[in-house]
């Protein structure tokens, strides 16, 4: 495993997400989790929810999706690969609720903190999305939020 692309896995089944993410996590050498949070990942034109895990490393961001038919899913996409973040207002069938879109790689993900599971830092509420989207943004290349 490397931080040099972002990389998609399945976990190995444990019952809760916490259980399911310790038991599957594939920390590089020298990697540490900063913070963790619960969250939740919206795909598709639908905005489709897969709740979940944020996880934020001092070398990449790693996203536990639950999916409800099917394996749940691990993806850890390296800092040095995001080329794009800003925050995005989902409108009224989502409560207006602000989530982070997100840039890797020719992809990309959009995702929302819904409370915290405190690890390091510390936030919840409605707050939480937008802490960790300047929390992420300390992180990050210039060119990553140049016109942003």
């Amino acid at each position: 495993m490397t931080d040099l692309q972002a990389i998609e896995e399945n976990t190995k089944y444990a019952g809760w997400v916490e259980e399911e993410f310790e038991k599957s996590i594939n920390l590089l050498p020298e990697e540490n989790i900063e913070c963790k949070y619960r969250g939740i990942v919206f795909t598709g034109k639908l905005m489709l929810q897969s709740p979940g895990l944020v996880v934020l490393t001092n070398r990449r961001i790693i996203f536990l999706m639950h999916h409800f038919f099917g394996p749940d899913k691990l993806l850890y996409i390296p800092l040095n690969t995001i080329s794009g973040i800003t925050l995005k207002n989902l409108g009224l069938l989502r409560g207006f609720q602000r989530a982070i879109h997100l840039e890797y790689e020719n992809k990309s993900i959009v995702f929302a903190i819904t409370y915290v599971q405190k690890i390091m830092t510390g936030f919840a509420g409605p707050t939480a999305t937008m802490r960790f989207f300047e929390l992420l943004k300390e992180k990050l290349p210039d060119y990553a939020l140049e016109s942003r």
